[in-house]
């Protein structure tokens, strides 16, 4: 009788424990889950500043006519572009290429104009501080 009564207590705590490492085990599997995604967020916030530097640098370098300063910033721009403006990354850094092998610039070229304008609108959406 006393075995029997030590089995089942012996089965009882078990199946506690079980139970109990079950929750802590799901407790920790949601703290990974929630680190992934806090380390996500930084990645991602990361190459938007990343972005919005090499935006900046560029801008400044055209300004001041400083080709291969532009190119290089202008690609990194390229490189860190969020999926909706890729194309108008593009588009400039083959304008700026272009400009540095052929040392011309069309500022009023059409399609210029325009990805400008959106890396602008892009820009001021993602790099605004606030």
């Amino acid at each position: 009788m006393r075995r029997a009564l030590t089995t089942s207590i012996s089965i009882g705590l078990l199946t506690l424990l079980s139970v109990g490492c079950a929750a802590t085990s799901d407790r920790v599997e949601g703290m990974r889950s929630a680190a992934g995604e806090l380390r996500g967020d930084v990645d991602d916030t990361a190459d938007e500043a990343g972005f919005c530097l090499s935006l900046a640098r560029a801008a400044a370098a055209i300004e001041s006519g400083s080709p291969a300063t532009a190119e290089e910033a202008t690609e990194e721009a390229l490189a860190r572009a969020p999926d909706g403006i890729v194309d108008d990354a593009r588009t400039v850094a083959e304008a700026v290429r272009d400009a540095r092998d052929e040392g011309d610039w069309d500022p009023d070229d059409p399609e210029l104009t325009a990805a400008v304008e959106h890396l602008t609108e892009t820009a001021h959406q993602t790099c605004a501080p606030g």
